[in-house]
């Protein structure tokens, strides 16, 4: 019995290469959204199994498509923007931070903006035949999309200036009470909607299989997460005093 050779999924289309460290990733776009061969993350992070990897992931947040390689089209496990985080956040591996930060600071908008490589963490001007209203509207559009927090400067006659601010930086400039407050907004927000998913009259197509309902289970899945990542940051940083001092105040 002769079985047909695979066939590569053409849905995903081949986005712009990245290199971090000796690792190259090939990224594809489907939809509009990006999405990483968990075996090139793995490799990235020197983690030894992308079936492990991908296991505690959800299952919007992976699949496994026909996509070409070196040795041909094979089944690959892909994860989206949301699975991404969700294994780094959870992942103890010394390169994990550091990876994620290069994907939050410079791939992902890179790829947003233009679709290539460009200067990391910082925006270049939007075409002179828009307004200048209309270029500082879109900017914000597309770089608050991931999560984080961003330093804008807008000065006269000059186009609008955003760099991405790591998570970790932002975190030293928060006190114990801040960081619980966010935890608990963010853990309760995630938890209702949790609830609402389950109701019936919420679960029907109008509501999730359009684009806006999956953006917003995605951001609010994945600020739950953060949520925790931040609890366990703060518990750690308690237990360690070379950790920054505003989060054991």
């Amino acid at each position: 019995m002769t079985t047909s050779p695979l066939v590569a999924d053409t849905e995903y289309a081949e986005a712009p290469q990245f290199r971090f460290n000796d690792t190259t990733l090939q990224t594809f776009v489907k939809d509009g959204e990006v999405w990483f061969r968990m075996i090139e993350v793995c490799e990235a992070i020197a983690h030894s199994s992308p079936a492990v990897a991908a296991r505690g992931l959800d299952d919007d947040e992976k699949r496994t498509v026909a996509l070409p390689s070196s040795s041909g089209i094979q089944n690959q496990i892909v994860v989206n923007e949301s699975g991404l985080y969700h294994f780094l956040i959870k992942s103890q591996l010394p390169l994990a931070v550091a990876f994620r930060r290069w994907i939050t600071k410079e791939v992902l908008p890179s790829i947003r903006r233009n679709g290539f490589y460009a200067r990391p963490g910082v925006l270049e001007p939007y075409p002179e035949d828009q307004t200048g209203d209309q270029n500082d509207l879109m900017r914000v559009r597309e770089m608050l999309r991931p999560p984080g927090r961003y330093m804008v400067l807008s000065l006269p006659g000059r186009p609008l200036h955003v760099e991405i601010r790591d998570l970790e930086e932002v975190m030293v400039e928060f006190d114990q009470a801040d960081v619980q407050a966010l935890v608990s907004s963010a853990q309760l927000v995630g938890s209702l909607w949790r609830n609402f998913r389950t109701e019936d009259i919420f679960l029907n197509k109008a509501v999730t299989e359009n684009s806006c309902g999956q953006q917003l289970d995605q951001a609010i899945s994945l600020s739950a997460r953060l949520a925790q990542w931040v609890s366990l940051a703060a518990i750690k940083a308690q237990k360690e005093p070379d950790r920054p001092a505003a989060l054991t105040k």
